[in-house]
């Protein structure tokens, strides 16, 4: 494995690599470039596009994947996008996945993976976004910590 010259962040194997692939069309996948702050605000007008046009989006607010076992803190920047565009959130807790593709492994092991879905939350009326965007990202990572089995190192 080797990292893409056309894209830094995506891993291929062989000549081509999911990025160039066009898996937002084929795989309904939006891969997010987190590399230069112009690219993230361009992502971000992409994910607002998506909930513009009725997409469902799933974000894993931790941002990053770590040997470490625990529930880390929560970047702002989806709820900030939830709270712009007025959209739901349904927090996911995922329970077991850390056993299933452990830090280095190439290959998930088939085991058992428990979702617990959560209490919605939605932006209150006239509330200002930066506001709601804290409140909606406190409340899911509050369900999220209640049943995803890990402790919080928030």
């Amino acid at each position: 494995m080797q990292q893409c010259a056309k894209c830094s962040n995506f891993w291929r194997r062989r000549s081509y690599c999911l990025k160039t692939v066009k898996s937002d069309r084929l795989l309904g996948i939006i891969f997010l470039d987190r590399s230069t702050p112009e690219r993230r605000l361009l992502e971000i007008e992409h994910l607002k596009q998506a909930l513009a046009a009725g997409r469902s989006v799933i974000i894993f607010p931790e941002g990053t994947f770590t040997p470490v076992t625990g529930l880390r803190h929560f970047h702002l920047g989806a709820f900030e996008i939830a709270a712009a565009t007025a959209t739901p959130i349904i927090p996911i807790a995922l329970r077991g996945t850390r056993s299933v593709l452990r830090d280095g492994q190439r290959l998930p092991r088939r085991l058992a993976v428990e979702a617990v879905i959560g209490a919605p939350l939605s932006v209150r009326p006239g509330e200002d976004v930066f506001g709601a965007a804290v409140r909606l990202r406190d409340s899911a990572r509050a369900q999220i910590l209640r049943y995803c089995g890990e402790p919080d190192l928030g």
